[in-house]
């Protein structure tokens, strides 16, 4: 299981959002999930209506289908399972304009993909993150690298330099993968240790994707004596899925 939409930023935040919910609601005791608050829990059952979730400590909570937040599954697959429509993202070192080389692939399809937005960003020599947008219509030099608004430091200062990539980008090519960037430029993603990356498909949650056994995080929001709600429910997949593109 490695990072999602669902970075250790953005579970961070959540946390926090959901602390300041909680004081909001003046003090209302949330059931807790694994050690406190947000955390992980086990599919224990699934109806279209009903989910119950079970921590490792043996505690049970019904969930309510209409009460759920953000739902998303992540499948792992392979790359020729990737749709052409899908947006990927991928972080990595850059040891030349075209190419990325990373240890992990996320590929967001369908109604997932307004998770993301297409970006192309990579810090420069001074620590700057900068950004490549097809807006830019100057300043670019024969490798198409931006550094006309840093006149101090030179294309030439910049060669010795590793660049790490982030980017969001629609698919170009499927085996080998590759993505298109704003500025119309094409880069290969390559597995960082020579072999392989790990690559999973990241989609809005449906509940009769869910089986028994699965592993989810859960971010609580709002309990009854009942039931309770949730802000967020990850679902993490260790099988494939079955694929059909249309």
């Amino acid at each position: 299981m490695r990072r999602l939409i669902v970075s250790i930023v953005l579970s961070m935040a959540i946390m926090s959002h959901s602390s300041r919910q909680v004081q909001a609601q003046g003090g209302v005791d949330l059931p807790a999930f694994g050690l406190e608050g947000p955390g992980w829990a086990e599919v224990l059952s699934v109806t279209p209506k009903w989910i119950v979730l079970q921590t490792a400590d043996g505690r049970q909570y019904p969930v309510s289908a209409d009460s759920l937040g953000r739902f998303i599954v992540r499948w792992p697959i392979q790359p020729s399972m990737v749709s052409p429509t899908a947006l990927v993202e991928v972080e990595g070192s850059s040891p030349s304009v075209n190419v990325i080389l990373t240890d992990n692939v996320e590929v967001y399809e369908g109604a997932a993909r307004g998770f993301v937005t297409p970006s192309f960003l990579t810090p420069t020599d001074a620590g700057i993150l900068r950004q490549y947008d097809a807006t830019y219509t100057f300043g670019f030099d024969s490798m198409n690298q931006f550094w006309s608004m840093y006149p101090s430091q030179p294309a030439v200062a910049m060669q010795n330099m590793p660049l790490i990539t982030y980017m969001v980008a629609p698919v170009v090519n499927v085996m080998p993968l590759m993505l298109g960037t704003p500025s119309n430029q094409i880069l290969q993603v390559a597995p960082a240790n020579g072999r392989s990356f790990n690559m999973t498909r990241i989609v809005v949650g449906t509940t009769d994707q869910l089986r028994q056994g699965d592993l989810v995080y859960a971010v609580p929001q709002a309990a009854t004596p009942k039931a309770m709600g949730l802000e967020v429910l990850i679902v993490y997949k260790n099988e494939y899925p079955i694929v059909r593109h249309r």
